[in-house]
């Protein structure tokens, strides 16, 4: 097994600091990395849908216009 220099710097210094072996620490950190793979970090979400329904005479891909138009309308609305 090849160690990068950062990961070997740290095992040793985790092998002086327990006063342990170079295969206890390694071991220990093994496991400890191996066991948080099998419980998932995050709950699990579901997304909710609905059913969307454009204005009559709008569709799907005229997005932007309608978003330029509602756009307007807030702006004339706040003066």
């Amino acid at each position: 097994m090849n160690l990068d220099p950062d990961v070997a710097t740290a095992l040793k210094k985790r092998m002086a600091k327990q006063g342990a072996t170079m295969k206890h620490v390694v071991n220990e950190a093994l496991r400890a990395g191996l066991s948080t793979e099998e419980t998932p970090s995050q709950k699990k979400y579901r997304v909710r849908t609905f059913s969307a329904k454009l204005r009559p005479g709008y569709e799907w891909d005229q997005m932007n216009q309608i978003l330029d138009e509602l756009e307007v309308e807030d702006f004339l609305s706040g003066q």
